[in-house]
């Protein structure tokens, strides 16, 4: 599932493996987010949605959540413990690639590894590669 967000979920698509989707590719290309970031609405979502998963399936046992951010938000200090503790609970990976040059704050507290990425051209296929190779 990708979920777009600012500072609240703008949007959210699913995705079978494989699925090749044109409308939803193209839906995904259009949307706008702006105003700021906040990363607890879309972190909150995504808990929610794992947590859903695992109640009725374990679907999402040992999940892997990847945020692609292009700014740095600060969480609150206690919203970063549960979050540590509840990935620990339910074995979750967390990788971010931070676009820009925003400090990496409480990033790395709270994921397994976090890119930097100044520069799409240059260096956008190694970290598409090194984030693969993690998950």
């Amino acid at each position: 599932r990708a979920i777009f967000f600012d500072t609240e979920v703008q949007a959210e698509f699913d995705f079978v493996p494989g699925e090749k989707n044109v409308e939803d590719f193209l839906k995904m290309a259009r949307i706008g987010v702006g105003g700021g970031t906040d990363y607890t609405p879309a972190l909150k979502r995504a808990t929610q949605l794992i947590a859903g998963g695992k109640s009725q399936n374990k679907a999402y046992e040992k999940a892997d959540m990847i945020m692609i951010t292009d700014g740095y938000c600060a969480l609150d200090p206690d919203h970063v413990t549960s979050l540590i503790e509840w990935k620990e609970r339910n074995k979750i990976s967390c990788y971010t690639i931070l676009i820009g040059e925003d400090s990496l704050g409480d990033l790395k507290a709270w994921n397994n590894k976090v890119w930097r990425l100044l520069n799409l051209e240059e260096s956008g296929d190694d970290v598409a590669g090194d984030l693969f190779e993690e998950i």
